[in-house]
């Protein structure tokens, strides 16, 4: 299959193809090119896409809207560009789904507006949509990003108690990294004890950020028995 860097040209000489063969790309086509395009980190191309569309009286639908949040997202497209796609979604008498506050919540935590954030996660409540491992990372990394690194553990414990979502990886990543900058490290070295039964594996992020959190609560010497060997983090007793 061709590279990543290579399906963009693939795509755009396809589209090219099929318009002068006289066949009308469907909302399809132009969902792949937005998503190759943020893939391939031109976000204001992402957005022209949405432009061809119009000019060829192809009607966007929610899936378009996301499928653009999430390129500008992916190509790190400034805050108001995926602002701005979420307000013509609503102008296009669109609901938001659980992929569109994903993405907006990703985008305001990046932003740090923590509180737009918490919004957000609140009308995602209400609109009954079903919370996942995507938005409890991304709304743990928004509060340890602001500072609240108490607010990003008790989102942890609502994962996986209210919401009934099992943590990922990234999930626990997420916790740890809020438990270093609060110090907490007998809860981070007790999560890293819980992932294998919860079928994560450790990766290097789980390993730093145990570490900076027996560091930061000073237990250098606990901080010295912790080893990486493969995806197992091996803690010796001191």
């Amino acid at each position: 299959p061709p590279s990543q860097a290579g399906r963009l040209p693939l795509a755009l000489s396809v589209y090219h193809a099929m318009r002068a063969a006289g066949c009308p790309p469907t909302v399809v086509t132009y969902h792949t090119l937005i998503d190759l395009h943020g893939k391939g980190g031109d976000w204001e191309a992402a957005g022209r896409v949405l432009g061809a569309m119009a000019a060829a009286r192809v009607p966007p639908v929610a899936r378009t809207f996301n499928t653009l949040m999430l390129a500008y997202n992916a190509a790190g497209a400034p805050l108001r560009a995926v602002a701005a796609a979420h307000r013509r979604m609503l102008a296009c008498g669109l609901a938001p789904n659980a992929t569109t506050f994903n993405a907006l919540i990703s985008a305001y935590g990046r932003a740090g507006a923590l509180d737009r954030v918490l919004a957000l996660h609140a009308d995602m409540v209400a609109a009954g949509c079903e919370r996942s491992q995507i938005t409890f990372s991304s709304l743990m990394s928004a509060a340890e990003r602001a500072g609240q690194w108490r607010l990003a553990l008790s989102l942890f414990e609502e994962m996986r108690g209210e919401a009934g979502c099992p943590p990922s990886t990234i999930c626990f990543n997420a916790f740890l990294t809020a438990c270093a900058a609060g110090g907490e490290w007998a809860r981070a070295a007790e999560a890293v004890a819980a992932m294998p039964a919860a079928g994560c594996r450790p990766d290097v992020v789980t390993h730093t950020a145990l570490l900076s959190a027996y560091e930061r609560g000073g237990r250098w010497r606990d901080a010295l028995g912790v080893r990486l060997r493969g995806a197992v983090i091996i803690i010796d007793e001191a």
